[in-house]
């Protein structure tokens, strides 16, 4: 191997590269400044030199033509805008040739000069000076004239001498007929034309006038298009030898006009050039103050004056400044971008040719394996795939043995280190990996099997898979022999990923949830299995608490709807097939709103807990308990003998109550109202049975709570005729079918009527009078109850308006009942305040009697509620006092004027000789809390006397009166004698004054 490195190493360095370029590279070699230069510099020179130096000549061009262009472009600017003032003068000498020759041609000025040559005295000059003044008009400033010797002999100007001392008549006598300006009598600028006065070719005398020459100053002043430092310049000839005098300010040296003159000896000056030339362009002059400029000059034929118009050459230039920058910029940036460039390409044309040195180096010095990377197809790309093709060759010859022996051992070491790598991560996996044969025997496994089969390894190698997994249970369409390990194996590879799920028998008996996933392996004639085994403990329990929370409730843990449904559906069933009776109990805890309301929802909570206990101890072991919703309870009872069997355990459950409940410190009273229905052919549906036995749970509750009702079919008949009257009551109220009769209220003491208690009737066009006691109570377990309410409040408001406004002088008041259900409606204050306003009835004549048991209900927001109305000017009235729970403990709360003591109490008052506990205290209390108190039910004398002995004020009831229409009860309170004298006989029972006893009736129960 030696040998063939140290000929390779020979043949690379006696290798060289002919090329057709070899004499001019040995010429320039010569040289030893380019023979230090590395080939990259070279290149890199070469390709500067091509590129940048064109580029730099291309923009220096490019920026001469440009500023060549801006140049031209400033100088016609300037020729323009002295060609349009050039104009603009020309017009304005016009206008006074026009003056002149309309001065010059005046009769009166004509006959007053010739008058005057003919007798030159001063008669004669003052009518010239006459006829002069005649022709001073604007623009005409003066009037001069003069005789053909040019002396004054008449003038308009108050001082002649002005004139003279202005240099105007010297420029008349030297023939200047226009382009001469002056100074006017006003300090502003004046031209100064004449024309000679010829009568018959001889010659008079001259004309001089001054005319207003402001324009001059708008012209020269214009500097549109000169920028900041354009000037105009006008210059006329003046004295002697004719120097140029500055008739316009300059607008940057400060030469004032008329004071400024340039010897004309100096031919260069621009004002002098612009008198002495017609039209000249300068592109680069120094002015009088030291600044180039770019300047026009011109001398305007007409009147003689020099023109000049120049700017500053850098202003005007700035342009092509800029222009120059941004060239000077962009070679910059292009010089370096094509440094940057030029430095890659030689990169890319001398990198190949290093790679190629240093390879054939390293190879030299007995590194055989390096190679060339071949990039390029041109001839270095060549040349690399010839020099590695070379390498190929002596390695392939010299190391051929000791290469395939090195690769062995990486391909041993790899395998080595892979599988140490498997060994580990088999070990530590969560699931359990275990390597089966053909038979059914364990020939290896992981850490993980250890911890879930809990054996030792004495127990598992060599033993077969059903020595210890069990399979839970088998498919239908699947052979499995739990005794047959290969069959258990078969299965479970059947099953694919979802596994098969199985038991694993721990040492010690116990058993463990798996799931086994298997895959069988073939490799040629033999065959192995490997199992994934994964226990599913944790996963199993977490399903079975997520079943439970489906299927249970949250607080007290029993059963819920969907169970107690699915099983009573199982129970019907089973009925159906043969099986014994059902039944099916319903329970409600009584005024629970009250206690959860009262105490607080935690101890609302607190006692379904407690109720829960109590009911799993009440029924039976075979029984399910379940809660259907707030406090809703249900069992269902199975092989019962008889609807007697249910009863015993109704009553169990019943009777649970009796015990006091412990919530937050406090004992709390309860009961039960329970219905119950019992099947014993299964022919009802689950919802029926839940229905029946919700309608027998309704009925208890309604008999007065505390009670245990059996659902039969006639129970079924009046909740049916009860849905039925709740229908036409809803369309009795939508149709305001109802109308209100009207019960007095007397003093007890004077026997007047002092009030009328509203009270609302049905005529049904079909089946007659319904008693209020009937629709009443329907209507109260609906909404309806809010709009009955509302159209009684609104009938009975409009009767007491109508009253009051017939009988101003003795008004009464109206009683009106408020339901619960009103009371608690949201817009309840402003439905009665718009009734009120609707009807225009007197607030202060209308009470709301509103029952006790409803104030209880909700204390705070009743409280709220009641003062709303009675800010309205309403008194509120508490009905059927005395029948509430704990209503002397919350009486004070209420904003309450009246107190109506339930009829229910007046038994008491018929035997002189027992005490009236009862109303005693009510009236005691009403005394106290300063309110005024009704006994309601009064039907005898004995009951009125023993209210009038215990101070009872008001009273109402069938004694005295029954409720009646409003004509009626007007009559009674109001009486109108008959037209014819007889009697009238009053629809009503008569009142206490005329009667010791009224005929005895069953009371009214509104």
């Amino acid at each position: 191997m030696d040998r063939s490195v140290e000929r390779a190493a020979r043949v690379s360095s006696e290798a060289r590269i002919d090329t057709p370029d070899d004499g001019i590279i040995d010429a320039l070699s010569r040289r030893s400044a380019y023979r230090s230069l590395s080939v990259r510099s070279k290149i890199l020179a070469a390709l500067v030199l091509v590129s940048v130096l064109p580029l730099v000549l291309l923009g220096v061009l490019a920026y001469e033509r440009q500023a060549a262009g801006f140049e031209n472009e400033v100088l016609d600017r300037l020729n323009g805008t002295a060609s349009a003032l050039e104009q603009q003068l020309d017009a304005e000498m016009d206008r006074d040739l026009q003056l002149v020759s309309q001065v010059v041609n005046d009769r009166e000025l004509r006959r007053a000069v010739e008058a005057h040559a003919a007798n030159p005295d001063a008669t004669t000059a003052q009518d010239v000076r006459a006829a002069a003044f005649r022709m001073v008009n604007w623009p005409i400033i003066s009037v001069s004239v003069l005789d053909p010797d040019s002396e004054f002999i008449a003038t308009t100007d108050q001082s002649p001498d002005r004139l003279n001392q202005s240099g105007a008549a010297q420029a008349v006598r030297r023939g200047q007929i226009l382009g001469f300006v002056a100074v006017g009598p006003q300090g502003s600028a004046v031209s100064v034309p004449h024309g000679a006065i010829r009568i018959d070719g001889e010659l008079l005398g001259r004309v001089m006038l001054e005319v207003d020459l402001s324009s001059l100053n708008e012209l020269t002043n214009d500097y549109r298009g000169l920028g900041e430092t354009g000037e105009i310049l006008i210059v006329q000839r003046e004295g002697s030898v004719g120097d140029a005098q500055l008739i316009a300010n300059a607008r940057l040296s400060g030469a004032p006009a008329f004071e400024t003159t340039i010897d004309v000896r100096q031919s260069e000056a621009l004002e002098v050039r612009a008198l002495n030339s017609v039209e000249f362009t300068l592109a680069d002059y120094v002015d009088r103050r030291g600044v180039a400029t770019m300047a026009t000059t011109r001398q305007l034929p007409l009147s003689g004056w020099g023109l000049v118009v120049k700017v500053d050459r850098a202003e005007a230039l700035q342009v092509a400044d800029d222009f120059r920058t941004t060239v000077l910029a962009a070679l910059i940036m292009a010089t370096v971008a094509i440094l940057a460039l030029s430095w890659l390409v030689a990169r890319m044309i001398t990198h190949p040719i290093r790679r190629l040195t240093d390879a054939a180096a390293a190879i030299a010095a007995g590194d055989v394996n390096t190679r060339v990377a071949v990039t390029t197809s041109d001839e270095i790309g060549a040349l690399a795939g010839a020099f590695n093709a070379m390498t190929d060759e002596l390695v392939d010859l010299a190391g051929h043995e000791a290469e395939r022996t090195s690769q062995l051992q990486i391909s041993n070491r790899r395998l080595r280190e892979n599988e140490s790598r498997i060994r580990a991560i088999l070990e530590h996996a969560a699931d359990g990996i275990m390597q089966i044969d053909d038979q059914g025997r364990i020939l290896g496994y992981n850490e993980a099997v250890h911890r879930t089969f809990g054996r030792s390894d004495a127990t598992l190698i060599g033993t077969t898979i059903t020595d210890f997994v069990l399979p839970v249970e088998s498919s239908d369409d699947l052979e499995l022999d739990a005794d047959d390990p290969v069959a258990v194996l078969r299965v479970a590879v059947q099953q694919g990923h979802s596994g098969l799920q199985a038991w694993v028998i721990q040492e010690d008996g116990s058993r463990v949830p798996v799931l086994m996933t298997v895959s069988r392996i073939d490799d040629g004639p033999v065959h192995s299995y490997t199992a994934l085994v994964r226990d599913i403990s944790e996963r199993l329990e977490f399903e079975r608490k997520l079943e439970h929370q489906a299927n249970h409730d949250a607080l007290t843990g029993l059963p819920n709807r969907d169970v107690i449904n699915a099983e009573l559906a199982k129970s019907l069933e089973m009925v159906r097939k043969g099986a014994r009776p059902i039944g099916l109990l319903f329970m409600d805890i009584d005024r629970f709103k009250l206690i959860n309301d009262t105490l607080g929802h935690q101890a609302g909570d607190e006692l379904l807990c407690a109720v829960t206990s109590r009911l799993r101890d009440a029924v039976r072991p075979t029984d399910i308990v379940a809660r259907f919703g707030g406090d809703e309870f249900v069992v269902l009872a199975r092989d019962l003998t008889d609807a007697d069997d249910m009863m015993i355990v109704a009553n169990r459950i019943a009777d649970s109550a009796i015990r006091p409940f412990h919530l937050d410190g406090e004992e709390v009273f309860t009961s039960f109202s329970i219905g119950i229905v019992v099947t014993a052919d299964g022919q009802s549906t689950t919802d029926e049975m839940i229905g029946n036995a919700d309608v027998a749970m309704y009925r208890a509750k309604q008999s007065g709570r505390n009670r245990i009702e059996v659902f039969d079919e006639d129970m079924r008949d009046r909740i049916r005729a009860r849905h039925e009257l709740g229908n036409a009551l809803r369309h009795a109220v939508e149709n305001r079918d109802l109308h209100c009769d009207y019960q007095p209220i007397f003093d007890v003491a004077s026997g007047e009527i002092v009030a009328v208690e509203a009270l609302a009737r049905w005529h049904r066009p079909d089946i007659g009078f319904v008693s209020p006691g009937e629709f009443i109570p329907v209507a109260e377990e609906t909404d309806l109850i809010i709009g009955l309410g509302r159209n009684v409040l609104h009938m009975a408001c409009t009767q007491l308006a109508q009253w009051t406004a017939a009988h101003p002088d003795k008004s009464i008041r109206m009683a009106v009942n408020l339901s619960g259900r009103e009371l608690a409606d949201p817009d309840c204050v402003e439905s009665v305040r718009s009734v009120l306003k609707r009807t225009a009835a007197d607030p202060a004549l209308l009470t709301l009697e509103i029952t006790e048991s409803v104030l209880l209900e909700d204390l705070e927001r009743a409280a709220r509620t009641l003062q709303d109305l009675r800010d309205l000017g309403i008194r509120i009235a508490i009905d059927d006092f005395g029948t509430g729970y704990s209503s002397l403990t919350y009486l004070r709360r209420f904003p309450i004027d009246l107190i109506k003591i339930d009829r229910t109490f007046m038994g008491e008052l018929e035997d002189t000789e027992i005490e009236t506990p009862i109303v005693s205290m009510v009236l005691a209390l009403a005394r106290d809390l300063g309110v005024d108190v009704v006994a309601e039910g009064v039907e005898n004398l004995q009951q009125l006397n023993r209210l009038r002995d215990l101070g009872c004020q008001l009273a109402q009831g069938f004694y005295y009166a029954r409720p009646g229409v409003p004509e009626a009860v007007a009559e009674l309170v109001w009486p109108t004698a008959p037209q014819d004298g007889s009697s009238v006989s009053l629809p009503l029972a008569v009142s206490a004054g005329r009667s010791e006893s009224a005929p005895q009736a069953d009371q009214d129960p509104t």
